[in-house]
Formats: C-alpha cells, sequence, structure tokens
C-alpha cells in the first residue's frame, strides 16, 4: 500500500486527497490504492470525495482507547469529518434528503381516493 500527494493536484488522487484534508505522509487515512478505487466505482472526484470521507468517518466511528496515561477518544475528529461531508455534499450540490409520496393502496386496485382512517373523532 502507498501514500504519494503531489501539490500540483495534477492528479485525481491529489484531487481527492487535498478535498478530504489526508495530505500528511506521516499520518494518512487511506492508501493510494483506496483512493483510485473510489474514484473508479463512483465514475468522479467529488463521488469519490464523499466516499472517501465516509470511510474516514467509518474509521474514526471504533470506540476510544484509554490505557493508564494515555487517552485516544476520535469523537472530535469524528464529527470535524462529518462537518466537512455535510460542507462538501453541500458544495457539489448533493441533496441531503429525499422524499417521495406513497399511496397506501395498491396501484392496480380501482380505488380512487385515500381512505379515511379516523375514528369518528
Amino acid at each position: 500500500m502507498s501514500f504519494t500527494f503531489f501539490p500540483g493536484l495534477t492528479r485525481d488522487i491529489d484531487l481527492v486527497r487535498i478535498e478530504i484534508a489526508d495530505t500528511n505522509p506521516d499520518g494518512y487515512f487511506l492508501h493510494d490504492e483506496t483512493i483510485d478505487a473510489k474514484v473508479t466505482s463512483e465514475g468522479s472526484v467529488s463521488g469519490a470525495v464523499l466516499a472517501c470521507i465516509r470511510l474516514i468517518i467509518a474509521k474514526l466511528s471504533q470506540p476510544g482507547v484509554k490505557l493508564d496515561w494515555l487517552t485516544v477518544d476520535n469523537e472530535s475528529a469524528r464529527k470535524a469529518y462529518k462537518d466537512l461531508l455535510d460542507e462538501k455534499k453541500a458544495e457539489y450540490g448533493v441533496a441531503r434528503i429525499s422524499a417521495s409520496a406513497v399511496h397506501t393502496y395498491r396501484a392496480d386496485s380501482r380505488q380512487t381516493s385515500e381512505p379515511d382512517y379516523t375514528d369518528g373523532v
């Protein structure tokens, strides 16, 4: 597994890394191969950015560790990446919530109106 980052941003991996703030070779979250696979599977850099942020959030969702004097808590980092995910969704125009109307009866039942479920109240 490898890590590379070229500040010239000439490759998709570099574009994804800069967007997810994963540019430190001494402490990175994702390998080049993982980012490359996400670019391929998502079909775009923006899709890969969102997918990679979700991967990082999943990694940070592991329980914290407390050993004697050492405490490791991922909660603040996870919250920061969740906020980043929301920002990137807004930046890329990805809707947060989608909804649709669903009839409570079958479309082929010849029913023409919604039933009244009130108990005469």
